[in-house]
């Protein structure tokens, strides 16, 4: 049982309130993925209309999924990480985002599919390297240590 505490919290929403608090549930996570991807998109959009365009499709992708599934969970949750992963790309210090290895356990807890999340972190870290290797630029050193030390400390967390 993977999602034990995604179960735990439906048949808790069921026991309150029955196929009612199911609803309930099937609208809070939906409303749950659709802010996180809206908050990303107008956070780091360079357009505003670029991003209500492209929230637009998220909103006729995420129609049909609309269920009482953990998969809402994993939605939200990498939006923040790619919140977090775009922000300290642009500077923003990494220790701004010392609470998502918290965040990563919830979602363990939650849905399964937090490892893309990792994965998500891992080609950050990667893309940064890269970016530093072919330009030669030794001051995007702050932020690739930054990230590092945001996924070692989640390593450090499941390890």
């Amino acid at each position: 049982a993977y999602s034990w505490l995604y179960e735990l919290g439906l048949y808790g929403a069921f026991q309150a309130a029955g196929f009612g608090g199911i609803m309930v549930c099937r609208c809070l996570l939906g409303a749950l993925s659709f802010c996180g991807v809206a908050w990303v998109l107008f956070r780091h959009a360079t357009n505003n209309w670029l991003a209500l365009g492209a929230l637009a499709l998220v909103a006729v992708v995420l129609l049909p999924l609309a269920a009482e599934r953990p998969w809402h969970v994993t939605i939200f949750f990498t939006a923040l990480t790619l919140h977090a992963v775009l922000s300290v790309r642009d500077g923003t210090p990494a220790w701004r985002f010392r609470l998502l290895p918290l965040g990563y356990v919830l979602w363990a807890n939650v849905h399964i599919q937090f490892v893309l999340g990792f994965a998500l972190l891992g080609l950050a870290w990667a893309a940064l390297l890269i970016d530093r290797v072919r330009t030669g630029d030794r001051t995007k050193n702050a932020p690739l240590l930054g990230l590092f030390g945001t996924v070692v400390g989640m390593i450090e967390i499941f390890g």
